[in-house]
């Protein structure tokens, strides 16, 4: 994976499902630019549950110095 995009959830499958399965319906029945809506629209969700998912990457620290103690 990338920075920006992180494992996918199982759980947008069924909207995502829904939407393409409704564009499949839509593509059969002759309305092809809503059937490419609701497909980008199922990508676009698809994608944005990837964002959302991804891992926050903590900033590096740097080293600590070694300091002499007394102890």
């Amino acid at each position: 994976m990338s920075d920006y995009f992180g494992p996918i959830d199982p759980y947008v499958v069924f909207p995502a499902g829904a939407l393409a399965s409704g564009a499949i319906v839509l593509l059969l029945n002759g309305a092809v630019l809503f059937s490419l809506l609701a497909l980008v629209l199922a990508g676009l969700l698809v994608l944005f549950d990837s964002w959302v998912n991804r891992d926050e990457r903590a900033p590096r620290r740097r080293p600590a110095r070694y300091r002499h103690t007394r102890w």
